[in-house]
Order: structure tokens, then sequence, then C-alpha cells
């Protein structure tokens, strides 16, 4: 999907997403990077980031990316619960 849509932003969401089940954070990261800048809307795209920087060890961005998942669907309640799980590694509360 990537080849033929350059600015397929969903097709570099499921790409990232796709190496973060293989716990591959690293190769993750640039697609999720550019799925967001293809589309800063795109709920799916700062949840699967925040999951990738978890991944690396990166809460404070982590946790960035999962408000800002919150600021587009408040009413979620995984990324509520993230939310909340993020404030509490990040402040060193576990």
């Amino acid at each position: 999907a990537i080849e033929l849509g350059k600015t397929n932003a969903q097709a570099y969401g499921y790409r990232c997403h796709l190496f973060n089940l293989k716990k591959d954070y690293r190769q993750a990261l640039p697609d999720c990077n550019r799925s967001i800048d293809l589309n800063r809307n795109l709920f799916p795209a700062y949840v699967t980031r925040a999951q990738t920087y978890e991944g690396l060890g990166n809460i404070r961005e982590a946790l960035a990316d999962m408000r800002q998942a919150l600021s587009l669907r408040p009413q979620d309640k995984y990324v509520q619960e993230s939310v909340r799980r993020l404030t509490a590694k990040a402040s060193g509360n576990r």
C-alpha cells in the first residue's frame, strides 16, 4: 500500500503497528512519524506511536502522544487508562 500511495497515512500506521508486534520499535518509529506528518488527526497513529515510544523506554514521549490521542477521543477508556498509567510511570510510581 505504501508503494502505491506514498501519502497514505493509514498504511504507514499499519506498518508501524506490525513492527511493534515484532517489538522492532526502532523500525516502527519512522513509520509512526510519517503517518502523523501526513494526518495530524489520525487517532490510531498517536496510540501506536505512544506504544512505540514506550517500547523504546521514552515514557514522556509516550505520555505526550497518549494525551494527544485523548484530546482526539476523550471518551476512549484504553487511552484514559494509558494516560493514568504512563503518568504514574513518568513520575516514578509504577
